[in-house]
């Protein structure tokens, strides 16, 4: 019985090369969401203007009117390291918070 579970696991296993493309597509696709509700209507489209990785935020700036968005890594959408890269494009949510306009 032991031995079955543990063929069953072994031949479930992807090989490692697998999960590291899957984890380089995610960051270059983040997209910002929020943990409200929300339709594809009010998603904005935008780039990363600089994004610190130490620190942990940046902003993205909209590509419809340039409006720059303070952007926090809890709010990035992606697994593994969450952090943005200077160009990327993304997706999120404009919101107004306590010191300005924030993505999320």
């Amino acid at each position: 019985m032991l031995s079955n579970i543990f063929v069953r696991l072994l031949t479930s296993v992807r090989p490692v090369h697998n999960y590291q493309q899957h984890f380089v597509r995610l960051l270059s696709t983040a997209e910002m969401i929020t943990n409200e509700t929300s339709s594809s209507s009010n998603r904005e489209k935008g780039v990363v203007k600089r994004f610190s990785k130490e620190k942990g935020f940046g902003f993205i700036s909209k590509t419809s009117d340039g409006t720059d968005y303070f952007v926090h890594f809890k709010n990035i959408n992606a697994t593994g390291f969450k952090q943005l890269e200077q160009g990327q494009e993304v997706e999120f949510i404009a919101t107004q918070g306590e010191k300005g306009l924030e993505a999320k």
